[in-house]
């Protein structure tokens, strides 16, 4: 905030208005935002001034003789005090960017007086903390063009002088970020610009940008780049509309999603995009706000990512990669999940976004993050941003960091940083759960088709893989036991059980080991005649060239593969057959739904 935009005013309460009330100096801030003002009080609850910043005289008008006298006296008494006190006030901060020029992020700004020598700093702009009522809504905010972004450190010690995590220089990071994209970004379908389009956009208006961006940016969460572009293209080759997407079939939705993992993004696509068709003709809001409110399955990522590239709105977007360049940018050496650690990464993404290219310095900061500056082997030397890193000067033990690791900071850490592969720090994950299913792949020979029809149950319509297509299986703590009772109570089957191995299958909180029994239902007539409605879950059989196509997972897709193998080659029978010989039993599968 420049000089001339910040200005300090304050007034004593008239003794003869009322002789106990006390005094209170009321503080200003033009942040070019809006307005904003505190209370502040001295420790005996009266009013004070001091000369400001650089000598500059703050104005103070007591009105009336009694409350300068007062006002004197108390001054004269106070000499040595160092600090006023903040009214409401639990926390502040300073951000100064590499000129020495100092701003604040939000309105929400106060001035602190010091109490100290006529020469010492007497103002200092800083983001207070927000109320509880506003909690929500300042967090995150952009500030106005020009206005850079302060450092939120609101759960850190009351000590401003811990300044390494500003940005060193705002503009010549951004200059330096766009040099880079421009020449060594990667050619990616979604990236086309709207005046050039790709085939797979099927249009060149903004709006079908945002559906491109969109679609790309829920697929590229957890998945990789490379993985994604084929899907992708299919996707954007069947549903190129927000309409046609709505129109689909959740099913089909899945069947195209297979394979992608974390299915519930396709689920959320799919109702997002239904929800947009009833509310606004299938256009998508266009800004991040409005986006992450309106549109069911978009989260504050995906709507500063959409809202940025395909409308230019300066908002910054922090997804893993921007996690990883702006901790290390910064020096944050604090939890990345703590409340101060977030907001000071989303404050500095926004910052960086108060350009006229918004979008693509967001695109640029992923892109660092994917192609240089990578969780183990980061590339420093070619690193276009070598220069202002601060965490890369602090382990060079550069002289330009002055400001040491203050261990009381949120942001920084407990422990110093010494190789920036330490950053972003995290949690420990916590391992995942062990679990052992049996699985029965049960089948019959279509003697019509000239094919096996395999079994297939759907999964329910929430919780994990929801609405994907498995065979039945049940939860079990022993993958060494013979199953074969068990299943054929489970599920009324008149068939001889072979085993058919184990399968593992890891997910993110999860890790599943498959014990997989085949069986082959006793005559065609026996399966034709088997209730496959159930109450409680759909079921269907399916060739292997429908398994093919079907919303079947990866991990069931695994099972499917075993048990082919297995059925391809003689296998010995389960020690147990299933069912008394001559006995018939219809499928129910009930005991797996129980």
């Amino acid at each position: 905030m420049s000089a001339k935009r910040r200005k300090t005013s304050a007034a004593a309460t008239d003794a003869s208005a009322d002789a106990k009330t006390k005094p209170v100096v009321k503080v200003e801030v033009d942040s070019g935002l809006a307005s904003s003002s505190v209370d502040v009080v001295d420790a005996a609850g009266s009013a004070s001034s001091s000369p400001s910043r650089r000598g500059r005289q703050a104005p103070v008008q007591a009105q009336g003789q009694g409350a300068a006298a007062r006002a004197r006296k108390i001054k004269e008494e106070d000499q040595g005090q160092r600090t006023m006190k903040l009214k409401k006030v639990e926390t502040a901060a300073t951000h100064i960017d590499a000129g020495g020029a100092l701003f604040a992020a939000t309105a929400e700004s106060v001035i602190v007086i010091d109490e100290g020598s006529e020469d010492a700093d007497a103002v200092e702009a800083v983001a207070a903390k927000p109320s509880k009522s506003k909690k929500k809504q300042s967090a995150g905010k952009v500030p106005s063009k020009g206005s850079g972004a302060a450092v939120d450190i609101e759960e850190c010690a009351a000590d401003s002088s811990c300044q390494r995590h500003a940005l060193r220089s705002c503009a010549a990071i951004q200059d330096a970020l766009l040099q880079w994209y421009d020449k060594h970004h990667r050619v990616l379908p979604w990236r086309q610009s709207v005046a050039q389009p790709s085939p797979a956009l099927h249009g060149s208006s903004v709006q079908q940008k945002a559906y491109a961006v969109w679609v790309s940016e829920i697929m590229c969460q957890q998945t990789q780049i490379a993985t994604v572009l084929a899907y992708y293209e299919r996707w954007m080759g069947l549903w190129p509309t927000v309409h046609a997407l709505a129109a689909a079939s959740l099913d089909d939705v899945h069947k195209v999603w297979a394979g992608l993992g974390y299915y519930s993004r396709a689920t959320r696509l799919h109702s997002g995009a239904q929800a947009l068709v009833a509310k606004s003709d299938g256009c998508l809001p266009t800004t991040a706000e409005a986006l992450a409110r309106d549109v069911p399955g978009i989260g504050p990522y995906t709507a500063a990512a959409i809202a940025s590239i395909a409308f230019g709105e300066r908002k910054g977007a922090v997804d893993g990669n921007a996690i990883r360049v702006h901790s290390r940018l910064t020096a944050v050496g604090g939890d990345q999940k703590a409340k101060a650690v977030c907001t000071h990464l989303w404050q500095t993404a926004d910052a960086l976004a108060q350009h006229d290219r918004p979008g693509d310095i967001n695109q640029a900061v992923m892109e660092l993050g994917a192609l240089v500056c990578t969780p183990q082997k980061p590339k420093c030397s070619e690193c276009p941003l070598k220069q202002h890193c601060t965490a890369a000067l602090v382990c060079a033990n550069s002289k330009q960091v002055a400001s040491p690791h203050n261990s009381k900071c949120v942001l920084c850490g407990d422990a110093p940083i010494t190789d920036v592969t330490q950053l972003p720090r995290k949690t420990p994950k916590k391992a995942p759960t062990p679990e052992t299913l049996a699985v029965a792949v049960i089948y019959f020979e279509d003697r019509e088709a000239g094919c096996k029809k395999f079994l297939t149950v759907q999964r329910p319509a929430t919780g994990l893989l929801a609405n994907m297509w498995e065979f039945p299986n049940y939860t079990t703590a022993d993958d060494t036991k013979d199953h074969a009772s068990t299943l054929t109570e489970k599920s009324g089957v008149s068939c001889e059980w072979r085993p058919a191995g184990t399968v593992k299958h890891v997910f993110s909180h999860l890790v599943h080991t498959y014990v997989v029994m085949t069986a082959k239902v006793d005559g065609e007539a026996d399966a034709r005649l088997a209730p496959l409605q159930l109450q409680t879950r759909a079921s269907q059989w399916l060739s292997e060239d429908e398994l093919a196509k079907a919303a079947v997972s990866t991990n069931m897709r695994k099972v499917f593969a075993q048990a082919l193998q297995s059925l391809s080659k003689p296998q010995p029978l389960s020690k147990q057959k299933g069912g008394a010989k001559g006995t018939k039993k219809q499928l129910t599968l009930a005991g797996f739904l129980s």
